[in-house]
């Protein structure tokens, strides 16, 4: 038995329509330890925060992109500092490709090929950092998105 909550997608997506924009600011990270049964990617627009999985500590900033499969326990921790600012991304694999539909089978971080590039040989890296010339074109996407 896991020791933190899986939170259901149907709590948080449309059975209909599985796929969420919304936006995450200062202490509204969820700083409990939980895993989701939906993918997740969620974008740094502004300020720091502390991401924790896979047993190791990240430091997240503007410009980098998490993504977070089905299953991978994680949690937020808030920098006062520095108040973030996230654009969260909640949807079902198979909005990606209908192959995706039964999870059923999928039982690792592995398991996901289309997070490729947020893996290595040697370990998991749950994030990728955008040069700032790449900032601009993915924050009006993720405008263009929000409209």
């Amino acid at each position: 038995m896991n020791e933190f909550p899986i939170y259901p997608y149907k709590g948080v997506l449309a059975e209909n329509f599985p796929f969420k924009i919304s936006v995450c600011e200062g202490t509204a990270v969820n700083t409990v330890l939980h895993a989701h049964e939906h993918l997740q990617l969620s974008y740094v627009m502004t300020g720091s925060c502390l991401h924790y999985t896979v047993g190791k500590e990240f430091n997240l900033t503007k410009g980098d992109l998490l993504s977070i499969p089905p299953g991978l326990e994680h949690r937020l921790s808030n920098r006062e500092e520095w108040p973030i600012q996230l654009i969260q991304i909640d949807f079902m694999p198979h909005c990606i490709s209908e192959n995706m539909k039964d999870l059923s089978h999928m039982h690792t971080f592995m398991d996901f090929a289309y997070i490729q590039p947020f893996i290595s040989e040697e370990n998991v890296v749950p994030k990728l950092h955008f040069a700032a010339h790449k900032q601009i074109q993915i924050e009006a996407l993720i405008g263009s998105l929000r409209t």
